[in-house]
């Protein structure tokens, strides 16, 4: 198991657990928001990986 990848992946995962959890209380804005956040954290983790070697 490559550690530093469950490491990157912990950050997207909470975002994405958070943005479920507001949209089954229906709040569609938020939920919207916490999934741009959790694309932009992948986004910038997928970068810092492959700067990093």
């Amino acid at each position: 198991m490559d550690i530093a990848a469950v490491d990157r992946a912990k950050p997207i995962a909470a975002v994405g657990w958070a943005a479920e959890s507001i949209s089954l209380l229906g709040h569609q804005e938020v939920t919207a928001e916490l999934l741009t956040l959790a694309s932009i954290l992948d986004h910038e983790i997928a970068a810092d990986y492959h700067r990093s070697g």
